[in-house]
């Protein structure tokens, strides 16, 4: 395939808004919050989020939308033909969750219930505030909703239906409802202090899934430019049949696939790859799959296996937003920011230079997306 240019980045999450507070952040340790475990907002993320909120014509959007704005506005200055592509795997889930229980409480809703509590309107408010007429369009493939994000993008450059395009995801899923769903899968961290270090990916022993917040936004070009950030050269995507809402295929079908696939899009061999940012929310079904999925690639040793979620939680369709990131990080430096855990796994030395990125979403979907610097 074609390169393209990652040529802005922007993120807001429990690591603090862009690549530097990122980096800076890996060296430290996660504060998630107790009962039940959860990866806020910090520092200067919830400082420009207020500032946003504070703005007369965003006082009734959810805060994933306000997020998405925040982000959108640490990108450069956009042409007004840029489109704008944003995932959300539960969209407007606050405002959606206050509006029922007001209905169920028997007061009346208002007028402006129905279009704030779109998935929709994520992706046109962004292009309202950056003042674009051109594509502005979400959907959603849950957590792996900002890869596919990254690959409407794509399309759309290659085809030449535009010229640049903003791609990525916002979710803020930290409410009671969504906690409790989480809870009844039984696949949430039962750790009692953080001291047990409540997420910790690839433990194939216990789950261990923390949930957190994040608006993830790249700005993607054909064209090379002074303020790349990084290169996407190759994409692989794939399903597996499943059984029931929420299955895995125990060899990680869909995943050996869409890596095995974004590898020869980009002409490599596996022996190219440094190393992979995997998925891995902190499931023992998940990332048992994944770990089998990258094995029956690789061999042994593998590449460095990387994960974002031990110091950012599980953010959903935002988490391969935040997966990118630490690749990206990785690419910039050449090595890997710290990793917390370890993956009891042999795993090659060396610099990094080519990263697979890994997503999968409840229905058997699985992407991969191979970036270099």
């Amino acid at each position: 395939m074609k390169p393209i240019r990652i040529s802005g980045w922007s993120s807001f999450s429990h690591l603090g808004c862009g690549l530097r507070d990122a980096q800076s952040a890996y060296s430290g340790m996660p504060q998630f919050k107790p009962n039940p475990w959860r990866a806020e907002l910090s520092g200067p993320a919830i400082s420009m989020l207020e500032r946003v909120q504070r703005e007369p014509r965003f006082k009734y959007l959810d805060r994933t939308v306000v997020m998405a704005i925040a982000a959108a506005r640490m990108l450069d200055r956009q042409e007004t033909n840029t489109a704008v592509l944003i995932g959300s795997s539960r969209g407007a889930t606050g405002a959606w969750e206050q509006a029922h229980m007001r209905l169920l409480g028997g007061s009346r809703l208002h007028g402006r219930t129905s279009p704030v509590t779109t998935l929709g309107n994520i992706s046109s408010w962004v292009a309202q505030d950056l003042a674009l007429d051109g594509l502005a369009s979400c959907h959603s493939m849950t957590c792996s909703s900002f890869h596919h994000s990254l690959i409407h993008a794509i399309a759309l450059l290659q085809s030449g239906m535009s010229e640049s395009v903003i791609a990525g995801a916002s979710e803020a899923p930290l409410t009671d409802f969504t906690h409790a769903q989480m809870s009844a899968m039984r696949i949430t961290s039962q750790a009692e202090d953080s001291s047990e270090f409540p997420c910790w990916p690839g433990n194939r022993q216990r789950n261990s899934m923390v949930l957190g917040e994040a608006a993830c936004l790249t700005k993607l070009d054909l064209i090379d430019s002074p303020s790349r950030v990084g290169t996407i050269r190759g994409i692989g995507v794939a399903m597996e049949p499943i059984d029931h809402p929420i299955s895995i295929s125990p060899e990680g079908t869909a995943l050996e696939r869409a890596m095995s696939r974004a590898i020869a899009s980009a002409e490599c061999e596996p022996l190219d790859i440094d190393a992979v940012v995997l998925h891995a929310p902190g499931t023992v079904l998940g990332d048992t799959a994944e770990l089998s999925a990258i094995q029956s690639i690789f061999g042994s040793p593998l590449p460095q296996l990387l994960s974002s979620k031990w110091r950012t939680g599980h953010c959903l369709a935002a988490s391969g937003g935040l997966s990118l990131e630490l690749a990206l990080i990785a690419c910039q430096d050449g090595v890997s920011p710290y990793q917390h855990f370890g993956f009891d796994l042999p795993q090659r030395k060396g610099p990094i230079k080519k990263v697979l990125v890994n997503a999968t979403g409840f229905g058997g979907n699985a992407i991969s997306l191979l970036v270099t610097p």
